[in-house]
């Protein structure tokens, strides 16, 4: 029933192609809790695998007896270099403590005008637009300060235009807010020996679900330091198509491109030398020869075909 995008046959109509009469799409949903294997991923580019669900009472503890929703590992900051993940932390944590104070400003009868300016002062000190349009904007859009309004207040970062590390500083000290904080551990019942980072970051489950995943790894030989095949990275050299790559080829409706990465253009370097040489020396009128290396990707694909007992 569903189109082939390989051969482009099916009763479906391709994408921007005319449609006459009436074209119907059915989606299906539905919801599965989370659970350890799955894959999560924040705005900056670090992802990472679920490794243990505990109950809410055994996350780690602030002073103030608010539980932890999310521990992340620190090495990942290390390894990846995504600095843009702790700009997010410590700057959704200074407007907590912006809230926080706004609304004690308001039970306190403040006036209007006093809390506009603190609120337009901290807004200025975030801005890093152009001709400070983000600030002029929001002064302009401004209502009356409320607890509804503090209550849905949320900050907005252009692209290109956030805010560097001084600036976040420069915010954490107008709100008073600590880089870190003294974290209890109620499983040990003790305090963590170094104080934690600690704010709001947004993260969502990718489609890596663990339930829906299988995994083959081949036994041959590899390389102790980076753990790849050694049949598949010969003269260091080859063209690597990972999931990513072939999601997008997938996407792109591009299948010969895609056949020949994950074949004659993959990371053995002979058959791509055989396939150059049959290409000069073959007669096009003629059926090409088939090409008697085989690739890592393909014996891998093997593997895979192997292990869900598809093929023996």
């Amino acid at each position: 029933m569903s189109l082939d995008k390989f051969s482009n046959t099916g009763k479906y109509k391709i994408k921007g192609e005319e449609v006459n009469g009436i074209f119907v799409e059915i989606y299906g949903m539905y919801a599965r809790d989370i659970q350890p294997g799955d894959k999560i991923a924040n705005r900056h580019g670090n992802k990472g695998v679920v490794t243990e669900i505990i109950p809410h009472e055994s996350m780690p503890q602030l002073e103030d007896g608010r539980h932890l929703d999310i521990c992340i590992n620190p090495l990942s900051i290390i390894s990846r270099m995504n600095v843009g993940q702790l700009f997010e932390l410590h700057l959704s944590k200074s407007l907590e403590d912006l809230k926080i104070k706004l609304l004690k400003m308001i039970k306190d009868g403040k006036s209007q005008r006093t809390l506009r300016k603190y609120l337009l002062d901290y807004i200025d000190i975030i801005d890093r637009t152009e001709n400070k349009w983000y600030s002029t904007q929001f002064k302009e859009q401004l209502g009356e300060i409320n607890e509804e309004f503090v209550k849905n207040l949320c900050l907005i970062q252009a692209p290109f235009e956030s805010v560097t590390d001084d600036m976040v500083k420069h915010a954490m000290e107008y709100t008073g807010t600590p880089y870190r904080q003294p974290v209890f551990d109620p499983i040990s019942k003790t305090m963590l020996q170094q104080e934690i980072a600690v704010g709001y970051i947004y993260f969502f489950r990718m489609v890596h679900i663990a339930e829906s995943r299988l995994a083959a790894r081949g036994i041959g030989s590899y390389a102790r330091r980076t753990l790849q095949p050694l049949g598949g990275r010969k003269n260091r050299g080859g063209q690597r198509c990972g999931e990513m790559e072939t999601a997008c080829l997938i996407g792109h409706d591009a299948p010969v491109n895609l056949f020949e990465f994950l074949t004659t253009k993959s990371d053995c370097i002979d058959l791509k030398n055989q396939y150059i040489r049959q290409t000069m020396e073959t007669d096009f009128t003629k059926e090409p020869e088939e090409l008697s290396i085989v690739p890592e990707s393909v014996k891998l694909l093997n593997a895979y075909i192997t292990v869900i007992g598809i093929k023996r």
